[in-house]
């Protein structure tokens, strides 16, 4: 969201950063929490689809965020994935694993 926000290159350089850094943290730490969560006998299932979920996740959005951008403009598409990526961080505050961890 404050990529699509900021009023200069600077504020959006600044809020890509943080946006960088945030998702860094969040990849080394909820993949060890999922992993340590899956039953031994699961684990190169768990990884397996953890994999396939990321990788089609990131196509479809792409296609979709560029269609979207494409039709309302590149602020309207990056304020609307801030908006989901920040309620998708709000629900994962709902789940008590990753409260507790």
């Amino acid at each position: 969201m404050g990529i699509a926000l900021a009023p200069d290159l600077a504020l959006a350089a600044a809020a890509a950063a943080a946006g960088g850094v945030g998702y860094g943290i969040a990849a080394t730490h909820l993949t060890p929490l999922v992993v340590n969560a899956s039953p031994s006998s699961h684990l190169s299932r768990t990884t397996a689809t953890m994999t396939l979920v990321q990788n089609l996740s990131v196509i479809t959005t792409f296609v979709g965020s560029g269609g979207l951008a494409e039709a309302a403009g590149p602020a309207a598409i990056a304020l609307v994935d801030g908006l989901l990526l920040t309620a998708i961080g709000f629900a994962a505050l709902g789940s008590r694993p990753f409260r507790r961890a």
